[in-house]
């Protein structure tokens, strides 16, 4: 069975919490949980700015 959204953004979380992800995403906290739960879907412009924003740059 592949993975859901909710189930890769969880995993793709890892140690972070809710309130950081939803800092670095511009967003709230109960948004971030909605999706990881499979209430809400991302919007096309939340994606690619969490994920811009969360990917570490080589130094």
């Amino acid at each position: 069975m592949s993975e859901t959204f909710g189930q890769a953004l969880r995993r793709l979380r890892g140690e972070r919490s809710l309130r950081d992800v939803a800092q670095l995403a511009a967003c709230g906290k109960s948004y971030v949980s909605d999706m990881e739960n499979g209430r809400r879907w991302p919007t096309r412009p939340w994606r690619p700015r969490w994920i811009r924003r969360s990917t570490p740059t080589a130094s």
